[in-house]
């Protein structure tokens, strides 16, 4: 079966914006010798890693679109609303700051003939999923959250772990099973002595601009 996608304004930036659920800026701290040579000092490294039921997610079956498809009419489907989350994995190993932009799109799939049409659905709120609140949510301003502390890895061999989207308790609406929604995210990470103002152009933090970095 063919498919044929009609404009889909938010979905198309997706696909030149994403791969799979991840893209990492990483920032290298070099130190530079007198005979040219460059030793890596230290490294920025943060990615978003994507659950449903608590099982991490193929990086090999997302959509053609490199985004995630999470169902909302069947809470028997293992990729049902409820059962989603996302965590962020810290390997970095210099104080980092990063921040994530979450792209959702409800969509509506119908057929016609042998063509599977898909289109856009206009929302007026954002989904509810459940952010943890330690991530500002500054999505009116810049389409971004900020992790509001300095983090790095635990230790030489294992990754710090945060919970970004917990899994959703409440009821959540069901509809028909033409609906869906896609969602993706774009995860930057950058040393935290200057990068913020140097590689984002913010002289203080979004949730305090009374403070410094």
């Amino acid at each position: 079966m063919k498919t044929k996608e009609i404009i889909k304004p938010l979905i198309i930036v997706l696909t030149s914006a994403l791969f799979f659920v991840v893209s990492v800026v990483s920032a290298f701290l070099l130190f530079e010798k007198e005979e040219d040579n460059s030793v890596e000092i230290g490294f920025v490294r943060v990615k978003a890693e994507v659950y449903f039921d608590g099982v991490l997610f193929s990086e090999t079956t997302p959509n053609e679109l490199g985004v995630v498809e999470i169902n909302i009419s069947d809470v028997s489907a293992d990729n049902y609303f409820n059962n989603f989350s996302v965590k962020i994995v810290v390997e970095s190993n210099v104080d980092t700051y990063f921040r994530v932009a979450v792209y959702e799109q409800f969509t509506l799939s119908y057929d016609v003939g042998d063509e599977t049409i898909v289109i856009s659905v206009t929302q007026d709120e954002f989904a509810p999923f459940d952010y943890n609140n330690a991530f500002f949510d500054n999505r009116i301003e810049d389409d971004y959250f900020y992790y509001t502390n300095k983090v790095k890895r635990t230790s030489e061999t294992e990754a710090l772990e945060l919970e970004f989207i917990n899994e959703y308790e409440d009821t959540y609406p069901l509809y028909d099973s033409r609906y869906s929604i896609n969602i993706g995210f774009v995860v930057e990470a950058v040393q935290a002595l200057g990068g913020p103002l140097y590689n984002w152009g913010l002289e203080n933090p979004p949730w305090d601009e009374l403070s410094s970095w």
